[in-house]
């Protein structure tokens, strides 16, 4: 038989949490660029759905140049390599860089852009976009390193010789 506690013993317990839904907000990404560390709040569920959707949009424009000269006279794709890396190659190397640009600061909105702009260099931006991507596409990031895992997981173990 359990001992009845008092009002007092129940009211002076450690008080239940609800962690699941009460954690703190997780730890803004930290990146450098140009000289200058910069934080960068880590975008909820909403604002990430917003974001990802515009994202879609400016990334969209890439797929369009790729697979607009795919299709045969029979309306099947076929992707000549030579061909979508020609038409590729402009946007990879003129606006798609401005559209990560672009990517980068729509998640980051309370920077200095005109000061990063003028400071950083293409690959401290590269690498600060890239972080931004990892937490702004988390399903495309997990799924990835699944679908690598499986790849891994189906290669046969080299012989010994």
């Amino acid at each position: 038989m359990s001992e009845k506690r008092t009002e007092d013993q129940v009211l002076m317990s450690e008080p239940l949490t609800m962690k699941v839904f009460c954690q703190p907000p997780p730890e803004p990404l930290r990146v450098s660029l140009g000289g200058e560390s910069y934080e960068i709040p880590i975008r909820r569920i909403r604002e990430a759905h917003d974001w990802r959707r515009r994202v879609g949009v400016l990334c969209g424009r890439f797929a369009k140049v790729i697979f607009s000269s795919s299709k045969n006279p029979k309306g099947d794709f076929e992707i000549d390599l030579g061909e979508a890396f020609s038409a590729a190659l402009p946007v990879v190397l003129g606006e798609g860089f401005e559209d990560l640009i672009e990517c980068f600061f729509l998640y980051a909105p309370d920077l200095p852009r005109a000061e990063i702009e003028a400071k950083a260099t293409d690959e401290e931006l590269i690498d600060a976009a890239l972080e931004v991507f990892k937490v702004g596409f988390p399903f495309v990031l997990r799924m990835s390193k699944a679908a690598l895992a499986m790849v891994a997981a189906g290669q046969p173990e080299p012989r010994a010789t």
